[in-house]
């Protein structure tokens, strides 16, 4: 049986590059809540992912919401 749950906002990774004109969405997920340790996982992914094909990552951008201070204290 399929639990619908109704979401409230979505998390969306994306690449930019700093000297070319272009960005990739590295994936987005529609979320009802989330911790600050469930997102510096998914963070902690796509950057290994990154690493893995040879990117690499200057700095990470976040917007300004509270529970994305949780996810940074994660991060370090």
């Amino acid at each position: 049986m399929v639990k619908a749950i109704q979401v409230n906002s979505a998390l969306v990774l994306m690449i930019v590059a700093l000297n070319s004109n272009w960005k990739i969405p590295c994936g987005y997920f529609f979320i009802a809540g989330m911790s600050g340790e469930e997102r510096a996982n998914l963070i902690r992914q796509c950057l290994l992912k990154l690493h893995d094909v040879g990117v690499l990552v200057a700095s990470v951008t976040r917007d300004g919401p509270t529970c994305n201070f949780a996810m940074t204290d994660e991060l370090g």
